[in-house]
């Protein structure tokens, strides 16, 4: 009796609940009449406000790495301004306080102290150093920058420069400037060999 008394209720529970809950249904529907997506509302906009975030951020880096790379290339340039004008004061305040210049000998490697004494009796005379850069690459992270450029001199040609820079208070400070020439390899072993002979007297 129990078992067909459970078989006859089912249906009727079903069919009740079934009303009930169509009908909340159906009121919910009425009072929030929106369409049902996958998203999330809250979802999308956040989204949104990410991604416009990003593209800001992309603006202002970009603007950032262009105002340093101006800057940092202005620096470079008015390194060499000053040398060929011999102005002494301009030509090391561009150094860091730790800055390196390493010559075209192999001996010269000069700490910002030393080399004020060796080109001091130089400048003061008037006499600087012509070197014109081109073919400059510079390339910047955070508050570091490297670069190589090719140098043109009257006396000795193409000579090439490479270095470090650093940003100290604001400003970008030449930390290491290497010059150098630049041997063609068809020539590499006769330069060598006569620089080798001349280590020998």
């Amino acid at each position: 009796m129990t078992r067909k008394r459970d078989n006859f209720l089912s249906p009727v529970v079903g069919a009740l609940l079934g009303c009930f809950f169509g009908t909340a249904v159906a009121e919910e529907a009425k009072v929030s009449p929106r369409p049902i997506t996958d998203e999330h509302p809250l979802r999308v906009v956040s989204s949104e406000v990410r991604a416009t975030a990003l593209a800001e951020r992309m603006l202002v880096d970009t603007h950032d790495h262009e105002t340093a790379l101006k800057d940092v290339r202005g620096t470079l340039d008015s390194f060499h301004n000053a040398a060929a004008d011999a102005n002494f004061e301009a030509y090391f305040d561009l150094f860091s306080k730790e800055g390196v210049f390493i010559g075209t000998d192999a001996g010269e490697r000069w700490t910002v102290d030393a080399f004020r004494e060796f080109v001091k009796p130089y400048f003061s005379q008037g006499k600087g150093w012509t070197y014109v850069p081109r073919d400059r690459t510079v390339v910047i992270h955070g508050d570091v920058a490297w670069f190589d450029e090719l140098l043109d001199n009257p006396v000795y040609g193409e000579c090439r420069g490479s270095g470090v820079l650093v940003k100290e208070n604001g400003e970008w400070k030449i930390a290491q400037y290497n010059l150098h020439f630049p041997i063609p390899n068809d020539l590499a072993k006769q330069i060598t060999a006569m620089i080798k002979q001349s280590r020998k007297k």
